[in-house]
């Protein structure tokens, strides 16, 4: 009973280090030079991202042929390709995907005891997908040169968690975890604002997206389906933070963890 009453502290603390360390990487990256630190963090997601194409296209019945997670040159960060799978769940599972993952490492990251177990099979199972979605494209004729970068990229990424789980003190592992968690729910709701403003016209970068991609199978405009995909990863992420924080200070009082 002891034990489940001093853990509520710990969750209040998780959630305002959170925030607080998520206000001040806004801040300090508005700088110029300074925002090359969101770099890695900016394809952490955006692999993420391209995950979700990826295991949604598994999950209906296709194969994955192929995933880059850096810049191609002609608007895309990343690019996902398969054959077969259900098509308007695929290009749905991109936003709503890095949205959930997010939303996952928000859950782990509240309770510090977990955080170092968490980064090393976070590092093991994203070195395992990078092999698995991106190594089929490694010949492509167009795109593998982005797929070898995304492929080091990707396990350099996958080799850093999970040492940084493994080696870093409990309380720095906590404090990796909370930026991830919170860099990815914002980056992933970021990116869906600017898929917004590219579907309604208020930016004129870029033609391609997954939001035309949804349009083309359906009929309904892209600018209907980014709406909707940004009201939905919204909603996943404020349950992800009221699931992982919610009733700290009435768990204390009567002992629920």
């Amino acid at each position: 009973m002891n034990r489940m009453i001093s853990s509520a502290p710990s969750k209040r603390a998780s959630i305002w280090l959170m925030l607080g360390l998520n206000v001040l990487f806004f801040f300090i990256t508005q700088y110029p030079g300074i925002n090359l630190l969101l770099v890695p963090l900016q394809t952490f997601t955006t692999a993420l991202h391209e995950f979700g194409h990826a295991l949604m296209a598994l999950a209906t019945g296709g194969s994955v042929t192929g995933l880059t997670m850096v810049p191609d040159g002609e608007g895309a960060g990343g690019l996902t390709f398969h054959r077969g799978g259900i098509g308007p769940l695929v290009s749905s599972a991109g936003y709503m995907g890095a949205a959930l993952f997010g939303s996952l490492l928000i859950w782990f990251g509240r309770k510090e005891e977990n955080a170092k177990t968490v980064l090393m099979v976070l590092g093991v199972v994203f070195t395992l997908a990078c092999l698995l979605f991106i190594t089929p494209g490694l010949l492509d004729s167009r795109h593998g040169g982005e797929a070898w970068m995304s492929l080091g990229i990707g396990l350099a990424m996958g080799v850093v968690l999970f040492f940084a789980g493994a080696k870093l003190p409990a309380a720095f592992a906590h404090i990796t975890l909370l930026i991830l968690g919170g860099q990815t729910a914002l980056s992933a709701l970021g990116d869906v604002w600017y898929l917004i403003q590219i579907s309604v016209g208020f930016s004129a970068h870029g033609s391609f997206s997954d939001a035309t991609n949804m349009a083309s199978y359906t009929g309904i405009p892209a600018a209907v389906w980014s709406i909707v995909w940004g009201l939905m990863s919204l909603a996943v992420v404020v349950f992800a933070l009221k699931a992982s924080y919610r009733g700290d200070s009435a768990s204390g009082a009567n002992g629920d963890g």
